[in-house]
């Protein structure tokens, strides 16, 4: 499942379960990993660090922990979010998913016509759009853009993140 529709499930199994069991029973585990990937701490080009070292036995423990207190009975402690930090590489806890203290912001996309290479004049920013000039990009689906990995279900490539610089100047 994608983090995406992780949240989306989460929070409304949270919202609507059929029993308070089932509302106060969600709890969800994210972490800097592929699909179908044991491979931590390296994802694609990034290493995550020691903090993201051992994660299968991680996964294992919070499921174990998990079934103590739902099948078992048990009184465990699990916090309702687990989730990495990227970049800070480290695990958090929260009570809830968006973060309570989520300061949400609203961006856009902007440039005066020529966003269409990675040395274009392209802007994100909180201002909304204007009468600008239409970006465009011609497209070949004879020579479609290569990538050099991030794929993460199958294929050939590595999985994961990876620098896209050299093709982004094709």
């Amino acid at each position: 499942m994608y983090a995406g529709s992780l949240f989306t499930s989460f929070n409304m199994m949270r919202e609507k379960g059929g029993s308070q069991a089932a509302q106060e029973g969600q709890h969800v585990f994210c972490g800097p990993w592929v699909h179908g990937s044991s491979l931590p701490p390296v994802t694609g080009a990034l290493n995550f660090g020691p903090a993201a070292t051992g994660l299968m036995a991680a996964t294992q423990e919070r499921q174990l922990a998990f079934f103590d207190r739902y099948v078992k009975g048990q009184d465990v402690e699990i916090p309702a979010v687990r989730y990495f930090v990227m970049g800070l590489n480290e695990w958090r806890d929260s009570d809830a998913w968006p973060l309570p203290e989520t300061s949400w912001q609203r961006y856009f996309l902007s440039s005066g016509g020529s966003a269409n290479t990675a040395a274009g004049d392209g802007l994100l920013t909180p201002d909304a759009p204007g009468s600008q000039s239409p970006d465009r990009y011609h497209y070949d689906p004879m020579d479609p853009v290569p990538t050099v990995g991030g794929r993460s279900l199958g294929g050939k490539l590595t999985p994961g993140p990876f620098d896209q610089s050299q093709v982004e100047k094709r």
